[in-house]
């Protein structure tokens, strides 16, 4: 059996992640950060979907891509795909202003998980969770982190979590990881 995942992602939190819950099945991370065309498309799994695409073939190997967007009620739905581009402009306290008169604090964020083999093939999970925007930001990482609790499972956010309550939450909490891992060692 090949107990080796390629992971497509530059962000080292992640890796860590995957690697925290992959190893519950015994299998390996390889991370593998490339520079990816990502289409202009608002559907996150489209775009997940796309970048694991590429990368397979590029490697020319089995690999898996994340993706997630943020879909806030108050904000028809915005920045939706494109947190990733908004999110670094507007910063926590960009967010914040933005959000200074609304009531419905809701949010949804839209985390997907995409399998691609050089060959076309491809595979995804996906995971919705509702969110809560707090009124000012607390703990570090990114304004997301720092600003959003997810609801019913936690009083605090994830920016205020010490680290090993982070990755503990990944290693037990549903997920994708767990999921494709799951997924991944039945295939082979």
């Amino acid at each position: 059996m090949n107990k080796k995942v390629v992971f497509l992602t530059g962000n080292p939190h992640k890796k860590e992640i995957a690697e925290a819950v992959f190893a519950l099945y015994g299998l390996e991370v390889e991370a593998h950060d490339i520079d990816l065309e990502e289409i202009q498309e608002t559907d996150i799994e489209k775009i997940a979907t796309w970048s694991a695409l590429q990368g397979a073939k590029r490697l020319n190997m089995p690999v898996i891509k994340t993706d997630v967007g943020f879909s806030i009620d108050a904000l028809n739905g915005f920045p939706g795909a494109f947190g990733k581009y908004v999110f670094p402009q507007l910063g926590v306290e960009g967010l914040l202003r933005l959000m200074a008169d609304k009531t419905n604090r809701h949010a949804t964020s839209t985390e997907v998980l995409a399998f691609a083999t050089p060959d076309g093939k491809t595979k995804t999970w996906t995971r919705v969770q509702d969110l809560e925007i707090l009124t000012e930001p607390k703990g570090t990482g990114s304004a997301i982190d720092q600003i959003m609790v997810v609801s019913g499972e936690h009083t605090v956010n994830y920016g205020s979590m010490a680290h090993e309550e982070k990755m503990e939450w990944w290693r037990k909490g549903p997920n994708y990881f767990h999921e494709f891992a799951k997924w991944f060692i039945s295939q082979n």
